[in-house]
């Protein structure tokens, strides 16, 4: 469902990165949040990768952007570096 939002909203989003996307709001929507990502949110980030020339999700990249997705102080503070890279390295997994 996310891949779909994503290529219809942001059709310039290469395939790699739309997946990656997908999986990676997945898994972190799996988590204990305040306040999960919505559409609003996955689109931004989306748009924000796509400025910063992204093709596939990047640990560093993703550290960098992550206040796209997560509103709430505690929950950017939740997400640790060691949680970016196993939801990154999950989101490539596929």
């Amino acid at each position: 469902k996310e891949v779909r939002i994503i290529r219809a909203r942001r059709p310039e989003a290469r395939p790699r990165l739309a997946r990656e996307v997908g999986r990676f709001l997945q898994a972190l929507r799996a988590r204990s949040l305040v306040k999960p990502p919505g559409v609003a949110e996955t689109l931004d980030w989306t748009q924000a990768l796509l400025t910063l020339r992204q093709e596939s999700l990047e640990e560093d990249v993703v550290a960098q952007t992550l206040g796209c997705l997560l509103k709430d102080r505690a929950d950017l503070q939740t997400v640790t570096p060691t949680e970016v890279s196993a939801l990154v390295a999950q989101a490539r997994e596929g």
